[in-house]
């Protein structure tokens, strides 16, 4: 495990005074995680892909020492393809599209847990709060027939094609590989549930073509294998960017249209936009509704009374600012008024350049990803 230079630059955003820190040195790229998984370890020292000679390695950054460390010498890792593990010091990265590997976060040490079959690939992975159990999705390669390189210009043909997808369970305590589903029909998140390892998440992925995203199924052996619809979507209704609370609930944003409204258009006023709070049976824990314009992605805090958004939408009158992250605070009628965080400025014209935010396990700060100083960043900023 290597040290290497790291001066966090900081600065005070001259809209709302908080401290930023930019995080990836000067001309090299990096991002934090996925906000499926948090970026920080149990120690609160942010944990990110970071380009070190040519090369994406994982590294550990620990802002109050001012300190950065690599802990991989790995080839094949991509920004963003990797999930964090707090309690067990760990986490697990992606090399190229077929393998999964352990990393211990304070030793560097590492050991492949999972290589895909020829002719499949494996997605982001997710981890329960222990750290012992890891849920990924191993999907069989399309044909490849669009050639755009433009973000989801394949989702039809992928789609379609009605891959073979598994979705998987390792238990890092011993090795050991389940098979928890399978079936004809492309999968995207696969998220396990922080608070009981044997209730796994999938999502029918597809878009608007999808009709049900969210399903759940038992990762328990002696259990039946039928997955259940976490949410009954209407034919207006659209479902993304699902993440789990702490406490095994649920969060994904919700669209809603007029039934006589054919083109689904997000910036539509007369549509609601909103954040769904789901338990396990697919009741629902709470349901807030943004005051104006829908945010592209949200995380919410451990208790959802905080909720963080990378656009800021105040009315329908004024602009929304795709720019700028917000704090959501839902009121008395469970409208969620924002509050301008600070700044990012992102260009929005990669998956690795949303901004992705999410909270700190201390709720004490957010890491987002931005390419607004020229490259892919991770920055972090205090609440």
């Amino acid at each position: 495990m290597n040290e290497i230079a790291f001066e966090p630059r900081s600065a005070d955003d001259p809209t709302t005074s908080r401290r930023v820190w930019r995080i990836a040195p000067s001309g090299q790229s990096g991002t934090h995680a996925y906000f499926t998984s948090t970026s920080f370890d149990i120690e609160g020292r942010l944990l990110a892909t970071v380009e070190i000679g040519g090369r994406v390695q994982l590294c550990r950054v620990d802002l109050r020492r001012g300190v950065s460390h690599q802990l991989t010498e790995l080839g094949g890792m991509e920004l963003q393809s990797f999930c964090v593990m707090p309690q067990r010091r760990g986490a697990v990265v992606t090399l190229g599209t077929d393998e999964l590997v352990f990393v211990d976060t304070e030793t560097g040490a590492h050991r492949t847990v999972l290589k895909a079959p020829e002719g499949f690939y494996v997605g982001l992975p997710t981890a329960d709060n222990s750290g012992r159990f890891v849920a990924v999705c191993v999907a069989e390669k399309t044909p490849g027939f669009t050639r755009s390189t433009a973000l989801y210009a394949n989702m039809e043909e992928r789609f379609y094609s009605r891959p073979r997808c598994l979705v998987l369970r390792i238990d890092l305590d011993t090795d050991e590989v389940d098979v928890i589903w399978g079936e004809h029909n492309l999968i995207s998140h696969v998220l396990i549930d922080p608070s009981d390892p044997d209730t796994i998440v999938y999502c029918h992925e597809g878009g608007y073509l999808a009709d049900t995203r969210l399903w759940a199924v038992s990762a328990r052996k002696s259990h039946k294998k039928r997955p259940r619809r976490l949410f009954a979507e209407s034919r207006n209704q659209f479902l993304v960017h699902e993440f789990f609370c702490p406490d095994g609930v649920l969060g994904v944003q919700i669209g809603e249209w007029p039934d006589d409204h054919v083109e689904l258009t997000w910036g539509d006023p007369r549509t609601r936009h909103g954040v769904l709070f789901l338990d396990m049976d697919g009741g629902i824990v709470e349901e807030y509704r943004h005051a104006a314009n829908r945010s592209k992605h949200v995380q919410s805090n451990a208790n959802r009374s905080l909720i963080v958004a990378d656009t800021f939408s105040a009315t329908w009158e004024q602009p929304h600012d795709d720019g700028m992250l917000a704090l959501l605070r839902p009121d008395a009628g469970k409208v969620l008024r924002p509050e301008r965080l600070c700044a990012h400025a992102t260009s929005w014209l990669s998956q690795a350049s949303h901004p992705h935010p999410s909270f700190s396990p201390d709720e004490k700060f957010i890491a987002f990803t931005s390419d607004a100083g020229g490259s892919l960043s991770p920055y972090v900023v205090e609440i």
